[in-house]
């Protein structure tokens, strides 16, 4: 692409990651995740979603945590309903609990303010 004059965007760095991701290729999946940050390019909420379904799903729960932590963007119910959804599915009930309560606060928590409150 660079050689076409195309610069790649979060949204292509995305898509990439998301496909190598999707075919088990953990390692390119990564490196474009390094690559994208490295040129500087920070990830979207959509971008968050890919790699935080993908660790966890690969039970690599302690490291998508981390990544929530760093993300240094308010977590949407995207994102929580992703990490909530992966974490039953891997069995890991007490963390998925926590992150729902966690999230049903934030969400009347946004209401409360939507409201004028």
């Amino acid at each position: 692409m660079g050689k076409l004059g195309i610069k790649p965007d979060v949204v292509t760095y995305g898509t990439l990651i998301s496909a190598f991701y999707k075919n088990n290729r953990r390692e390119i999946g990564d490196g474009l995740w390094n690559l994208m940050r490295l040129r500087g390019i920070n990830p979207n909420l959509t971008t968050y979603n890919v790699r935080i379904q993908y660790l966890i799903h690969h039970c690599r729960t302690f490291e998508a945590n981390d990544l929530v932590r760093s993300m240094g963007c308010e977590l949407n119910e995207r994102i929580y309903q992703t990490m909530i959804h992966y974490l039953c599915e891997e069995r890991d009930f007490d963390l998925g609990f926590r992150l729902c309560k966690k999230s049903m606060q934030r969400i009347c928590i946004q209401v409360w303010i939507r409201l004028g409150n």
